[in-house]
Formats: structure tokens, C-alpha cells, sequence
């Protein structure tokens, strides 16, 4: 189950509990249950850097008791300073980035890096997910592009990269993070099925920019709304068309974005990839703008790597027309290529 949490007055029970229970009867003796065994009880909160608020550390938060009411990031800074519930196990998943910025109180005692699938499980995992030719494309990975060893460590990668190479088993791997999404957002536009096919280059256009605009208000990895398709001209139905898939396998298969009446992306570096994207395309004058206000911060920092990557590539594309359009006339005739 996941809870969106967002920046609004409210009772703890009703933060920890909204929505679980069909009555606030329930709701209440849940409550009371966790105050009274709190030795029994783990609190798991999924996403900390994904939340519209943030716990920072300029900022004084009042010491409120089970019973108060406040706002979100509040609400929060006294779980994890352990002024509420302190005998209770407290465990969050963040990024790097937002547990650094924590104020002292707030830090954890332990941090648990994941390190992603052993080598041994990602190539059972590929092969599985292929099927016939996945081990011929697991050789290919290690003896023609080793770096993806280490990307496919991680399940979200290796998935992306079981979709791209069962689709076109003859082509080359990708061999960098940015090459592999380029190719996803390229399998889009062959997905079967879909009702707007000639429209497929637009709606993506539309959805970089809304993935931006959901970065630039806070919104990484939160919901977008129907009436965030609309501004853009877009309609749910047109959204939902877009299915991650590997060919032959249909028990893998993963909407680009997900939900019936609030949406969001299937996974969070989709969203920073779009952005990215559209950010790579901006005008001189939009790019200097949007660097002097957002790119140092850092919750743009995938994004930042992603800008790099497509700039790098597309200046690597033109350089490699550039000197395919020479032909076979060397550069400088002093020089043997």
C-alpha cells in the first residue's frame, strides 16, 4: 500500500491511519493499540525524498504530543526525533541526498545502503524475463558491454534493459543509463494496441514537459491529476496506452504511468529522465534561467546526470554525421587516421 502524504493540519492518528480503517472507531483503537505497544510496533515510511514537504534544517518544529495537530513535515521531525512514539522502530527509504539534509535530531542511528542483485540472481532474473535468446543476450552484456553488469545489479535497470534487447535482439546493448532510456521512450512508440498512434511524438513531448513542471513544483514521483493532462491537452486514456512490455512475456508488463483517477509515473527515474529531456531542449536563454534556479539544488541531481548524458550523446551523433559526411577524406591530409 502506498500513502500520499501531503502538507496539511492534521491529528497523527489520522496521518498514520486515514483511509485503513471503515470507521474513526477503528481508527482510534488502532491508535490507541500503537500508543500502548509501541515495543511491538514498526512505522515504515516509504519515499522521504519523494514528498512534496521537507524536514529542513533551518527550521524550528514545535515538540507536539500524540494529540496535537500539525502539518505534515512536523508531524514527522517528532517520529523520527523519537518524541513520539520512542519505543517504537522506525524505519524510512530515502535517497542519499534527503537524509544528509536531516537536522541532527532527526538522523537515523543506522543506514542500510542497498547494494542490488548479485550477479548470480540479475543473470537469472535477464534469462527469465527474455526467455528464448536471453542467455545469448546476457553473453552479449558481459563480453560486449560490461559497464551494464553493474546497472543491472539494480531490478528497475535490469527490467528496463530485459525490454529494450528483447525487442531488437540483433542491435547493440546500450551501454549507459541515458542510451537505455532513450530506447525505452523509442519502444513506446511501437506498442501495440495503442488508440493514437499518430499522436505518440506528441503525447511524449507533453509528458516531458509535465514531468518537468512536476519537478520544478516539488512534485518528484508524486500524483499528477486528470486536470494536469488537460492544461497540456492530454486525456488519461491517451497516457495509459503506454506499456512497458517485454515481447513474448506477459507477465511483465508496466504502464508508463499508473493509476485510474490520480496518476504518476512507474518509477521515479521515468519521470526525472522526462524532465530531463525536456530541459535538454530548452532555449539558451530558458536553460540559463531554469541553471541559476534549480540545477544545484539537490533533488535535480539524476536529472542534472541525465541533461549531461543527452547533450553529450546528441553532440556525439553530430560529431559522428559531421565526419561521415567528409567521407573518406581525412581531416588533415598530414595525418594518417
Amino acid at each position: 500500500m502506498t500513502i500520499y502524504l501531503i502538507h496539511i493540519q492534521h491529528g497523527t492518528s489520522t496521518f498514520l491511519f486515514e483511509g485503513l480503517f471503515r470507521t474513526d472507531s477503528d481508527e482510534q483503537n488502532a491508535y490507541k493499540w500503537l500508543l500502548e505497544n509501541q515495543t511491538n510496533a514498526v512505522l515504515y515510511f516509504d519515499g522521504l525524498d519523494q514528498a512534496t514537504w521537507k524536514i529542513d534544517r533551518g527550521t524550528n518544529y514545535n515538540t507536539i504530543n500524540p494529540f496535537s495537530k500539525a502539518d505534515t513535515a512536523t508531524i514527522m521531525y517528532n517520529i523520527l526525533s523519537g518524541n513520539l512514539f520512542p519505543q517504537a522502530k522506525i524505519v524510512f527509504a530515502s535517497r542519499e541526498f534527503r537524509v544528509s539534509e536531516l537536522p541532527a535530531k532527526a538522523r537515523p542511528s543506522d543506514i542500510i545502503t542497498l547494494s542490488g542483485l548479485t550477479p548470480n540472481d540479475a543473470e537469472k532474473l535477464f534469462v527469465f524475463l527474455i526467455g528464448k535468446g536471453g542467455a545469448e543476450a546476457w553473453g552479449n552484456i558481459r563480453s560486449m558491454s560490461p559497464r551494464l553488469l553493474n546497472l543491472v545489479s539494480v531490478p528497475v535497470f535490469l527490467i528496463l534493459t530485459a525490454v529494450v534487447m528483447a525487442r531488437d535482439p540483433t542491435r547493440p546493448q546500450p551501454n549507459t543509463v541515458t542510451e537505455l532510456y532513450k530506447r525505452i521512450i523509442a519502444a513506446l512508440q511501437h506498442v501495440e494496441n495503442i488508440r493514437q498512434r499518430d499522436k505518440i511524438h506528441q503525447i511524449l513531448l507533453k509528458l516531458k514537459e509535465m514531468a518537468y513542471q512536476g519537478m520544478e513544483e516539488g512534485r518528484v514521483s508524486i500524483v499528477f491529476y486528470k486536470e494536469d493532462f488537460k492544461k497540456l491537452g492530454l486525456s488519461s486514456e491517451e497516457v495509459q496506452d503506454l506499456i512497458m512490455k517485454v515481447p513474448g512475456n506477459n507477465l511483465l508488463s508496466r504502464h508508463l504511468m499508473e493509476g485510474n483517477f490520480i496518476f504518476f509515473f512507474c518509477h521515479q527515474s521515468i519521470q526525472e529522465f522526462f524532465a530531463a529531456s525536456f530541459i535538454a531542449h530548452m532555449t539558451a536563454e530558458e536553460f540559463s534561467l531554469f541553471n541559476g534556479k534549480h540545477l544545484h539544488e539537490n533533488r535535480w541531481s539524476v536529472v542534472r546526470k541525465f541533461v549531461s548524458g543527452l547533450v553529450h550523446e546528441e553532440s556525439t551523433d553530430q560529431l559522428d554525421k559531421s565526419v561521415s559526411d567528409l567521407g573518406d577524406t581525412p581531416l588533415r591530409p598530414d595525418i594518417e587516421y
